[in-house]
């Protein structure tokens, strides 16, 4: 796979611009591993890039960027927050907001650290700082922000909190301003617009809306599947596959609800190998996404 050996970190008696050249090899491979999900490739990288920049920055080099550390060291807590190890995650997202700007609107990092919070359970601090956060936006950009797809980070991430705070109703409303976001901002094909899709589907069938369940999980599911995305989105799939076999199950199509529950277990087996269970659930399925499509 493309990151897997790049070429190795310098040693001390390589030239700067080897070591340059090396951080950012390693950086653009980072970046590429963690839009794709593979979180364990990416931490590796960002750890090299990170490195590349201690040695520079030892060697007195001129010209390196308080930003770049910033973007390696947030890195490699996006990587550690995708792995599920959210409170070393959490050490390394304080670190590079001190590398930052206060209330920087337009930092990722400022929410992918509400993100930890919230799975700790800290559903009160994770959602009071989310919503600083989009009212800042909302002051700066207005309610109906599609300036990046920031907002609907910030958007997602405290639906999913305010769901975790039995407030359904607010949930919902969040997580389809996030939706009217990332249809904007990343476009209807992209990987977090399908999150968005199968949240809105999750949604409509916690409603009792079959119909508009079943339409929004379809379309998340075709994202999922859409061109080079379906390589890297088998959990997506499964989870998509498995609600809408509920759904199917609800509306009376049995023929649809087990042949969606097929596919849907079939990828579970190709994922979770020794650790397959017959039985699973709702829950089951999450987990075979990372923390940030949920």
């Amino acid at each position: 796979m493309l990151g897997d050996n790049p070429a190795n970190a310098p040693t001390s008696t390589d030239s700067a611009a080897n070591v340059i050249e090396a951080m950012r090899l390693h950086y653009t491979h980072a970046c590429i591993t963690t839009e794709i999900g593979d979180f364990k490739h990416s931490l590796h990288h960002f750890e090299r890039a990170k490195s590349c920049h201690d040695q520079l920055t030892a060697q007195r080099h001129p010209g390196l960027t308080q930003m770049e550390l910033r973007n390696y060291v947030g890195g490699i807590a996006n990587s550690l927050n995708g792995l599920g190890r959210n409170n070393e995650a959490e050490g390394f997202y304080l670190e590079s907001l001190k590398l930052g700007t206060p209330d920087d609107i337009d930092s990722p990092y400022e929410v992918n650290i509400c993100r930890c919070r919230w799975a700790a359970g800290r559903f009160k601090e994770a959602g009071d700082r989310l919503c600083e956060l989009i009212e800042l936006r909302e002051k700066t950009y207005g309610k109906n922000d599609t300036r990046n797809y920031i907002m609907g980070h910030m958007l997602y991430c405290l639906g999913n909190v305010r769901i975790s705070q039995n407030r359904e109703n607010e949930a919902y409303a969040l997580h389809q301003r996030s939706l009217d976001c990332w249809l904007k901002t990343y476009g209807p094909e992209h990987h977090k617009t399908g999150d968005a899709l199968h949240k809105r589907g999750w949604h409509e069938a916690r409603l009792g809306n079959l119909d508009k369940a079943r339409k929004y999980l379809e379309r998340a599911l075709g994202v999922y599947k859409s061109g080079s995305e379906q390589k890297f989105r088998c959990g997506e799939i499964a989870r998509s596959n498995f609600k809408l076999a509920m759904v199917f199950k609800q509306l009376g199509g049995g023929k649809k609800s087990k042949d969606y529950l097929d596919d849907a277990e079939e990828l579970r087996k190709e994922l979770q190998k020794d650790d397959y269970t017959p039985t699973a659930n709702e829950e089951v399925y999450d987990g075979l996404v990372s923390l940030w499509a949920r």
